[in-house]
């Protein structure tokens, strides 16, 4: 099915490498019990088990610590049930306790992976590892009481394993799932977000292993690029809110999240550019293309905030001056339609839409329009000679264009979807 298969993903190739991963699971099981009764002839794997038998602790440890270092938990309680079924393995005080030890290790691979990730993720990883092992912790107290009742039944030393392992899953569940309120509200206190820099600027959905898969690898880079989108509308309602609050910390949280707005830009460059170097379909070229294209207007939007919008605010801060109570007002409405276009422009972008693109050139018009009226207002408020427009007007004037700039880099996601339906033919929107 995989190899004479012509196209590249078609469902009867995919099914050829599910019947080869699971053809080389079984294999490898197959290799696992063949080495269990190879194992059974050595002296070593004898004392080292007969070790073991009187040390439940220790060989809860080592079966914890094979685990882990495996990354599979099927793998090592197989072995040892292979290793029980040829006969190396026969003391069930050791099996339990082994079987134990698999199902404590089982959560230490995802608590390694999540380190670097964010808390949310860190502490769903955590609170798996802290359940199973208060498990382990009541199961190998009470074994003496459930062991006796296993090893009644007609189940071999093997079977037992595997049975063993089923309940005690299905007891943890039943057990613990009442506390989870609890685990929850503990992990807030133990796992925090914490500062790291150079963890915040990194990007969260791109996946190096998914570029052979341009569906799975275009949607994870347009998932980064909305991120993008929401640090630029961070920045913008920062630079708003110090304007209105004349508070320059809010200025200098805004600058930094352009850090992160341009260290995003590049990884999202790098990702797509890397996947346009493979063969791809001529949807995926081109919204590759339009990734591209987007998260550059958006790196631009933020240069314009944080190199002439948070300059201006500075400006304004500084210099104590007041905007009339009508200037102010025709800012924020500004900067509300500002803050629409951008939710448009995400869904169209998420979802290309000829109506919706049409409806961000409008608002591109619109805006314009906005922008000339603020202005003559503005002009005829300075006509009038009144203090608070003298003071302020070149700082009025200037924020209006700026938020005027950052509207239009949204609009700008319309542009690839009319072009490619054929109606972008006003040369004043282009």
């Amino acid at each position: 099915l995989h190899a004479s298969s012509e196209s590249r993903r078609p469902t009867a190739k995919q099914l050829g490498r599910v019947a080869m991963g699971l053809g080389m699971i079984f294999l490898a099981l197959s290799l696992l019990s063949t080495s269990a009764s190879v194992l059974k002839q050595s002296d070593i794997v004898h004392q080292v088990l007969s070790a073991l038998g009187n040390e439940p602790v220790l060989a809860i440890l080592l079966a914890a610590i094979l685990t882990w270092l495996s990354h599979s938990s099927l793998v090592v309680l197989l072995l040892v049930a292979g290793l029980a079924t040829a006969g190396v393995l026969n003391h069930d005080q050791l099996a339990f306790s082994l079987m134990l030890g698999v199902n404590a290790g089982a959560a230490v691979p995802a608590v390694v992976m999540t380190l670097s990730e964010r808390h949310p993720a860190r502490q769903v990883t955590l609170g798996n590892l802290l359940f199973r092992i208060a498990g382990v912790l009541i199961a190998a107290v009470t074994m003496p009481l459930w062991a006796v009742w296993l090893t009644e039944t007609s189940y071999t030393i093997g079977q037992l394993i595997i049975l063993s392992h089923i309940l005690f899953n299905i007891a943890l569940v039943a057990g613990f799932i009442l506390f989870t309120g609890v685990m929850s509200r503990l992990l807030v206190h133990l796992v925090s977000e914490t500062n790291n820099v150079a963890d915040d600027l990194a990007p969260q959905h791109l996946d190096a292993s998914a570029t052979n898969l341009p569906n799975v690898a275009l949607s994870m880079a347009a998932r980064e690029t909305l991120r993008m989108v929401d640090c630029v509308q961070e920045m913008l309602t920062h630079s708003i809110d110090a304007l209105e609050k004349n508070d320059p910390k809010l200025c200098d949280q805004a600058s930094k999240l352009d850090d992160k707005v341009d260290s995003l830009y590049e990884a999202i460059k790098l990702y797509v550019t890397e996947l346009t170097r493979s063969e791809l379909e001529e949807d995926e070229s081109r919204r590759a293309l339009d990734i591209i294209s987007f998260t550059t207007h958006l790196e631009s939007a933020g240069d314009v905030i944080d190199r002439n919008l948070l300059d201006t605010v500075r400006q304004k801060i500084a210099s104590q001056a007041v905007f009339t109570r009508r200037g102010a007002q025709e800012v924020a409405d500004i900067h509300a339609y500002v803050c629409d276009t951008i939710l448009l422009a995400s869904q169209v972008f998420m979802e290309p839409n000829v109506a919706n693109a049409h409806k961000l050139l409008e608002r591109k018009t619109k805006l314009r329009a906005m922008e000339q009226e603020s202005i003559d207002s503005h002009l005829v408020r300075l006509s009038k000679r009144k203090p608070k427009t003298m003071a302020s007007s070149n700082y009025h004037i200037d924020l209006v264009r700026d938020l005027k700039r950052v509207n239009s880099h949204f609009a700008s996601v319309a542009y690839p979807i009319l072009e490619q339906a054929g109606q972008l033919h006003d040369s004043r929107a282009k």
